[in-house]
């Protein structure tokens, strides 16, 4: 015997095929009588859906679009954003990271998205080959854009977010040791990329801060660099320089006398280069450019290097790993925790950053004379 409909439940059904299926009248809505109706494998999914369209006509939100799918949507959210609102490289991230999950859920239903399938498509990914911290940066950015779905109303919950990420396990930090950067040193003495390596990553620079320092930003007088800027590769071969983003980032290190005469000298050969280079030249301003005036290309640098600690006898390392190795000296040191976290400009671990104090410049200063002591002794 079929159980009797509730009050206010609307009309529901069993069908032929043994699905169920319901409608119930939502009153006037823009100017039109409205009825909606919806279907579901249970009498309970139906019901479901019959109050989660109630509700959204009540909060003035958006009917769900049974037939909205994952792509329709993911597309929809993309154009969304105006422009000038993001930057445009990172617009371009998000579409490039949401393009792996329309290869795989652009085809079901908005609707009818579940955990499960979050979570298969995020293992097929790895599967594919997408190292753990590439998944995760896509399931993070899928997160984010299934908010809007779930405020407009079109979901009823966001699966996205409940779904399980790929598990990243930290890589283990390798520094340089003393010796290996006096290797490295002496394999690089008379090559133009010395300054970058010695000065500029020596000082805990980021490679796009790195590569994007201009000497508008340096004051070799004062013995100064403001770091401000880093360089951004857009589609197409591009490249933009664009503010830092965190204030922790954004600041100024003190230049030990030592840095100061490597980069005095560095831009009298750049003057050098610049004349050989006549009408190709292009002028940024970069303290560290191609022999073209153009910012270096991260790849072309860091096959260079990894061709440097060959020739140096000297195993192979990420360029992130100059960094690595100016923290784990600093801490060899015995350098103030505080100081230390100035001087790299660390924001990432905003709980423990609470509890820093402000360092003087002297104290940044006697550290980055320390770790020029062992870089270039």
């Amino acid at each position: 015997m079929a159980k009797r409909r509730g009050h206010g439940e609307g009309s529901i059904h069993r069908r032929k095929d043994g699905r169920w299926a319901g409608s119930v009248e939502l009153g006037w809505v823009e100017g039109k009588r409205k009825r909606k109706s919806v279907y579901g494998a249970t009498r309970a999914e139906v019901l479901r859906k019959l109050d989660d369209a109630r509700r959204a006509v009540r909060a003035g939100a958006a009917l769900p679009n049974e037939r909205r799918t994952v792509e329709q949507y993911l597309e929809w959210w993309l154009s969304e954003f105006k422009p000038g609102r993001v930057r445009t490289t990172t617009l371009e991230s998000y579409e490039q990271k949401l393009r792996h999950i329309i290869r795989i859920l652009g085809h079901v239903r908005l609707s009818k998205l579940t955990e499960d399938q979050v979570e298969q498509a995020l293992n097929q990914l790895a599967e594919e080959g997408h190292n753990p911290g590439g998944v995760r940066a896509i399931h993070i950015v899928f997160k984010h854009a299934q908010k809007k779905a779930l405020r407009n109303g079109w979901v009823v919950k966001n699966v996205v977010a409940l779904a399980d990420g790929p598990k990243v396990e930290e890589r283990e930090k390798d520094p340089f040791t003393v010796e290996e950067v006096k290797a490295l040193r002496r394999e690089m003495e008379k090559h133009r990329l010395l300054p970058l390596f010695f000065v500029g990553l020596a000082l805990g620079l980021r490679e796009s801060e790195a590569f994007g320092l201009r000497w508008g930003d340096v004051d070799l007088d004062g013995g100064l660099v403001h770091i401000r800027h880093q360089v951004r590769r857009t589609t197409g071969g591009g490249f933009e320089f664009v503010e830092l983003k965190t204030r922790a980032s954004r600041s100024t290190l003190e230049l030990t006398k030592k840095q100061v005469a490597i980069l005095r000298k560095h831009r009298l050969r750049l003057n050098q280069e610049r004349l050989a280079a006549g009408s190709l030249w292009q002028d940024h301003d970069l303290v560290f450019p191609t022999d073209r005036g153009t910012p270096l290309d991260a790849s072309n640098v860091r096959a260079f290097f990894v061709g440097v600690c060959e020739r140096a006898k000297v195993r192979p390392r990420r360029i992130h790993d100059w960094r690595v190795t100016a923290g784990s000296w600093l801490a060899d040191l015995n350098v103030h925790l505080d100081t230390a976290k100035q001087v790299l400009r660390h924001a990432n671990q905003s709980t423990t950053m609470k509890h820093y104090t402000h360092t003087s410049s002297e104290r940044r200063r006697e550290a980055i004379e320390a770790l020029d002591k062992l870089f270039n002794g």
